[in-house]
């Protein structure tokens, strides 16, 4: 049985503070991807909507965003 004052939403919330430091739920342009928000956010994968040849995520590596493929952003 369940505690009386069970958050059911507490869970989800506690596995979001884990795994989304380090994937964005939001989605990007290019222009938004600046040396700035990289060294704010290393290592973030986040994903773009305007990438080139379908490309639609990058990693910051703490400097610059690149590609799964290692070409800068």
């Amino acid at each position: 049985m369940l505690p009386q004052n069970y958050d059911p939403r507490a869970t989800e919330r506690a596995i979001d503070d884990q795994i989304f430091p380090y994937i964005s739920r939001k989605v990007y342009v290019i222009a938004e991807l600046t040396a700035a928000f990289a060294a704010q956010y290393p290592y973030r994968k986040v994903l773009i909507s305007n990438g080139t040849s379908n490309r639609f995520e990058a990693i910051s590596n703490g400097s610059a965003f690149y590609y799964p493929d290692g070409t800068a952003v």
